[in-house]
Parts: structure tokens; sequence; C-alpha cells
């Protein structure tokens, strides 16, 4: 079980220190796949290079199996860290980035290695430099796969990919939480790639996590609102329901408001509306509306 426990980090810059997380606290179980989804410059990235115990937090602690993992080499020999920037030999093929891991990592499986290269279409003998980024993306996925880690750090995993290789590598993924209980956190700005991906997942934005949640249930309580009525009305009709990126032509409004559903068309319906609609609303929109709701809205 991975622990994060009111983690602080800041940086100092030439004009003022930057904090990128701010009293963070997420458990992350066994065996799952986890989404941490946020804005560019949200400190997601932060986030995940103190996981991996390159960075030291200013406050709280971050534990892996009730262990401390910064300056800890037994925790840190069971996390592996894939960032987006991720480093390869200049101009070394697969095959020596694969022996470079060998090295690293005791685990390391070769002939996991060799099936992979196969499975995901890699040529072990060509130049990372001279791939697609697509195809180094998949091969560094393959590298970290192969080196067994308990806990594997992906930042912006799917990028790059094609929607084929996307489901080959969110199959290796689900097999790898399957057969060996393994934890991987999948760092992204992109909402959708959660939904497809991961059991549980936390909304970050300015270092601050805004929602934790089941992915199936993070959406419950939000709907959107397509209203009419030929009287004449703005957003003071719906002041009581809090309404949220309201907009209106004519008559007819549409907004987003937290609420149960059938208590809300109990209320509207009170309005004598032309129309009235109330539909769950999806993760991007529950992002959107949970920034609002805490003022972020020049992010929108």
């Amino acid at each position: 079980m991975i622990r994060i426990e009111h983690v602080t980090k800041a940086f100092e810059t030439y004009k003022q220190p930057i904090t990128a997380l701010d009293d963070v606290s997420i458990t992350i179980p066994d065996g799952s796949i986890f989404g941490l989804v946020g804005s560019n410059g949200a400190g997601k990235s932060t986030l995940f290079r103190l996981l991996a115990g390159v960075y030291k937090p200013d406050k709280g602690e971050l534990f892996l199996d009730d262990e401390k993992i910064f300056n800890n080499p037994r925790a840190k020999e069971h996390i592996l860290f894939i960032p987006d920037d991720f480093y390869y030999l200049s101009n070394g093929s697969l095959d020596k980035m694969a022996k470079l891991y060998r090295s690293f990592y005791k685990s390391f499986d070769t002939d996991r290695y060799e099936d992979l290269k196969k499975k995901l279409d890699l040529d072990g003998k060509a130049s990372l430099s001279s791939l697609s980024k697509g195809t180094r993306r998949r091969a560094i996925i393959a590298l970290g796969l192969c080196a067994m880690p308990k806990v594997l750090l992906l930042d912006e995993t799917f990028d790059g990919l094609d929607p084929m290789m996307r489901g080959a590598v969110r199959n290796l993924l689900y097999a790898d939480v399957l057969e060996r209980r393994s934890t991987i956190l999948i760092a992204t700005h992109s909402i959708r790639e959660l939904e497809d991906t991961c059991d549980r997942m936390a909304m970050i934005h300015k270092g601050k996590v805004l929602l934790d949640s089941e992915t199936d249930g993070a959406t419950e309580g939000y709907v959107k609102i397509q209203f009419a009525r030929s009287a004449p009305y703005d957003s003071t009709l719906f002041e009581d329901l809090s309404p949220l990126r309201f907009t209106q032509s004519g008559s007819v409004c549409t907004f987003m408001a937290k609420g149960d559903k059938t208590d809300l068309e109990v209320r509207l319906s009170s309005l004598d509306p032309m129309l009235l609609e109330i539909v769950p609303m999806n993760l991007e929109e529950v992002f959107l509306c949970k920034m609002e709701e805490l003022g972020y809205t020049a992010a929108l």
C-alpha cells in the first residue's frame, strides 16, 4: 500500500517560491490502477518524483508498505518511474537499454522482454533516437514492465500511441495488476484515459487534491441541466442551486449543478418549464466544475 500523508513540496525560483504540492494526502491500495489527472503544472510530476524518492518532501511523508520512501533503497528498489521525458542512451538500442535496466533491477525478466518485443512490435536493434515518439514510448513501457516493479509510475502513459497500441498497453497493465498484484499509477491531463483504465483517481490542480474517489463514483451527485420556459428569466432564477458553467441562448439555458436528480427535477418542474432535461455529467465536466467551485475560473 502507498500512503501519501500531508505532503508539501515547494521550489525556489528567481522571483518567489512556487508550491507544487500543498498538504496532499492520498492512500492507494495494492493491486490497483490509480489515475492522477490535472492541468499542466498541477503537481502531478512532482508527486511522482516524490514517490520515486527523487525529491524529499518539505513537509509530510510518503510510505510504501509502511516504510518511508525517501533515502530508503529497500523501498525504492520496488518502484519504477517512467517520466514523460524519459532517459535513453544516446544512439543506444532497446537491447542496450534492456542490459542497463537488467543491471539496476534484479527482478528484470529477460523472457518477458523478448515476448513484449514481439507483442509491441519492437526492434531491439534499432536506435531509440531514430524511432517515433510513440514507438519510443512503447519501448520504455516494455522495459518498465520487464523490470517487474511492485509500483510502476507512468507519466503521460499513452502519449503518442495509436488506438491499437493504447489497447495493447492497457491489456498489459491489467494483466500485471491481476497476475502480480502490482500497483500502477498513471498521471495525465487527459481525463478520458482514466475513465477507460483506472479503478480509482484523484484530480489535482495547483498542488491541491480536488477529488479522490473510485472512477465509477467520481461523477456521483453532479448533473447537467437543460431548461427553457416562455417567461423571461436569467441565472438568478436558479440561484438556490448554485449553477455552474451557466450559458443561455434565448429561452434555453444549460448549466451544471450538484444534487439528487429526482429532487432537482421536482424543484425545476415548479418553474413551469417548456423544456427540462437532467442528465449525468462525464468526468471531464466534473473536473471543470470542481475547479470552478474552488475559484479556478482562469483555468477553464
